[in-house]
Protein backbone atom coordinates (compact mmCIF):
# COMPACT_ATOMS: atom_id res chain seq x y z
CA UNK A 1 0.00 0.00 0.00
CA UNK A 2 1.32 3.45 -0.88
CA UNK A 3 0.29 6.41 1.24
CA UNK A 4 -0.95 9.45 -0.62
CA UNK A 5 0.49 11.87 1.89
CA UNK A 6 2.31 11.99 5.18
CA UNK A 7 -0.89 12.89 7.00
CA UNK A 8 -2.25 9.38 6.36
CA UNK A 9 0.65 7.83 8.25
CA UNK A 10 0.33 9.99 11.33
CA UNK A 11 -0.98 8.81 14.70
CA UNK A 12 -2.07 11.46 17.16
CA UNK A 13 -0.56 10.26 20.46
CA UNK A 14 -2.11 6.78 20.38
CA UNK A 15 -1.91 4.24 17.58
CA UNK A 16 -4.21 1.27 18.17
CA UNK A 17 -4.63 -1.82 16.01
CA UNK A 18 -7.21 -4.54 16.39
CA UNK A 19 -6.49 -7.95 14.95
CA UNK A 20 -9.51 -10.07 14.01
CA UNK A 21 -9.72 -13.75 14.86
CA UNK A 22 -9.77 -16.12 11.88
CA UNK A 23 -13.23 -17.27 10.79
CA UNK A 24 -12.16 -20.94 10.55
CA UNK A 25 -10.44 -23.52 12.74
CA UNK A 26 -8.66 -26.52 11.26
CA UNK A 27 -8.50 -29.71 13.35
CA UNK A 28 -7.09 -32.34 10.99
CA UNK A 29 -5.99 -33.16 7.47
CA UNK A 30 -6.34 -36.72 6.11
CA UNK A 31 -5.96 -38.38 2.72
CA UNK A 32 -7.75 -41.25 1.01
CA UNK A 33 -7.78 -42.76 -2.46
CA UNK A 34 -11.03 -42.22 -4.39
CA UNK A 35 -11.39 -45.24 -6.70
CA UNK A 36 -14.26 -43.62 -8.65
CA UNK A 37 -12.24 -40.55 -9.70
CA UNK A 38 -8.86 -42.30 -9.46
CA UNK A 39 -7.49 -39.44 -7.34
CA UNK A 40 -6.11 -39.00 -3.88
CA UNK A 41 -8.44 -36.69 -1.97
CA UNK A 42 -7.36 -34.59 0.98
CA UNK A 43 -10.05 -33.90 3.57
CA UNK A 44 -9.65 -30.91 5.87
CA UNK A 45 -11.78 -31.08 9.04
CA UNK A 46 -12.58 -28.21 11.37
CA UNK A 47 -15.25 -25.53 11.79
CA UNK A 48 -16.23 -22.28 10.10
CA UNK A 49 -15.60 -23.31 6.51
CA UNK A 50 -18.89 -22.04 5.04
CA UNK A 51 -18.02 -18.48 6.07
CA UNK A 52 -15.11 -18.50 3.60
CA UNK A 53 -15.26 -17.98 -0.11
CA UNK A 54 -14.28 -21.36 -1.57
CA UNK A 55 -12.29 -19.85 -4.44
CA UNK A 56 -10.07 -18.13 -1.89
CA UNK A 57 -9.02 -21.21 0.12
CA UNK A 58 -5.52 -22.54 -0.55
CA UNK A 59 -3.90 -25.79 0.54
CA UNK A 60 -0.18 -26.20 0.02
CA UNK A 61 1.65 -29.41 0.78
CA UNK A 62 5.40 -28.92 1.02
CA UNK A 63 4.91 -25.67 -0.90
CA UNK A 64 2.89 -27.26 -3.74
CA UNK A 65 -0.61 -25.86 -4.38
CA UNK A 66 -3.35 -28.54 -4.32
CA UNK A 67 -6.64 -28.47 -6.26
CA UNK A 68 -9.70 -27.25 -4.37
CA UNK A 69 -12.70 -29.55 -4.92
CA UNK A 70 -15.50 -28.53 -2.54
CA UNK A 71 -16.68 -27.36 0.85
CA UNK A 72 -18.78 -30.33 1.95
CA UNK A 73 -20.16 -28.65 5.08
CA UNK A 74 -19.17 -26.09 7.68
CA UNK A 75 -16.83 -28.74 9.12
CA UNK A 76 -15.34 -30.45 6.04
CA UNK A 77 -13.74 -29.52 2.73
CA UNK A 78 -11.99 -31.58 0.07
CA UNK A 79 -8.99 -31.00 -2.18
CA UNK A 80 -7.58 -33.35 -4.82
CA UNK A 81 -3.88 -34.03 -4.80
CA UNK A 82 -2.27 -32.28 -7.75
CA UNK A 83 1.39 -32.98 -7.08
CA UNK A 84 3.70 -33.88 -4.21
CA UNK A 85 7.44 -33.93 -3.71
CA UNK A 86 7.47 -37.11 -1.57
CA UNK A 87 5.16 -39.69 0.04
CA UNK A 88 5.03 -38.01 3.45
CA UNK A 89 4.43 -34.33 4.09
CA UNK A 90 6.73 -32.14 6.09
CA UNK A 91 4.66 -28.97 5.73
CA UNK A 92 0.91 -28.35 5.42
CA UNK A 93 -0.26 -24.78 4.89
CA UNK A 94 -3.92 -23.75 4.71
CA UNK A 95 -4.86 -20.19 3.92
CA UNK A 96 -8.34 -18.67 3.90
CA UNK A 97 -9.27 -15.27 2.51
CA UNK A 98 -9.02 -13.78 6.03
CA UNK A 99 -5.68 -15.44 6.80
CA UNK A 100 -4.47 -18.59 8.48
CA UNK A 101 -7.12 -20.60 10.37
CA UNK A 102 -6.85 -21.24 14.09
CA UNK A 103 -4.66 -24.28 14.81
CA UNK A 104 -3.01 -24.33 11.36
CA UNK A 105 0.40 -24.86 13.01
CA UNK A 106 -0.84 -27.91 14.91
CA UNK A 107 -1.57 -30.09 11.88
CA UNK A 108 -0.04 -33.54 11.81
CA UNK A 109 1.87 -34.49 8.64
CA UNK A 110 0.18 -37.09 6.45
CA UNK A 111 1.39 -39.94 4.23
CA UNK A 112 -0.07 -40.59 0.78
CA UNK A 113 -0.73 -44.14 -0.41
CA UNK A 114 -2.88 -45.00 -3.46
Amino acid sequence: MILAGASEATCNNVCMFTFASPSATVNSVTSAFNSVTNNIEITVAGVGFLASSSNKISLLIDGVQQNFKSVESDTSMIFTLSDIKKEATSSITILFEDGYPTNYRGLTPITFTP
